[in-house]
């Protein structure tokens, strides 16, 4: 005679009410991360090792972890990012004014930007991206791609490995700009 009901799948420990136990937050962590890893060596075409060495999922990182760049220029790189995040950040910029709404606005976040704290924080941020711009254009003296590739990679993260050399120009500049130790 057959049992009723739906067969139960084989697995080795359930719990008290019938069902089957799950792994340990630690255990499901850790398949996660192999997963992850896995999908990282796949996409980016890295042995295991390599891709579980990369600091970041960016094409920075993966140029990181390939030793295509060295670790004083993926410095320069996400340092860069964030000054240009910084820099976004301080930007009170608004779409322009409808028909008829002329009258002076506060800028997104209610504020007319005359805050000492962000005014200096804008300074700090200004600053910072005037120096990085200056030295993108002396990179660009020695390789008119530098700027557009550093730009590519380090903001757009987007791969350009015929540009690997202007790419490492433009980081050295920025790491020198920057004051990275290397």
């Amino acid at each position: 005679m057959a049992r009723r009901g739906r067969r139960r799948t084989a697995v080795a420990v359930r719990e008290p009410n019938g069902r089957a136990k799950r792994g340990s937050a630690a255990d499901r962590a850790e398949d996660m991360r192999a997963v992850a890893l896995e999908a990282r060596a796949r996409v980016f075409a890295l042995a295991k090792e390599t891709a579980a060495a990369m600091p970041e999922t960016s094409v920075l990182g993966r140029l990181r972890a390939t030793g295509e760049i060295s670790a004083r220029q993926y410095e320069a790189g996400a340092l860069y990012r964030e000054v240009v995040r910084a820099y976004d950040r301080m930007m009170m910029a608004r779409g322009l004014p409808k028909a008829g709404d002329l009258e002076r606005r506060p800028s997104f976040d209610g504020s007319d930007g005359a805050d000492p704290d962000y005014r200096r924080a804008f300074d700090r941020a200004v600053r910072a991206f005037d120096e990085c711009a200056s030295a993108l254009r002396t990179a660009a003296r020695e390789d008119r791609l530098a700027p557009a590739t550093v730009n590519a990679v380090a903001i757009s993260d987007l791969s350009v490995p015929q540009f690997t050399p202007a790419l490492r120009v433009g980081l050295n500049h920025l790491a020198r700009a920057l004051k990275v130790r290397g």
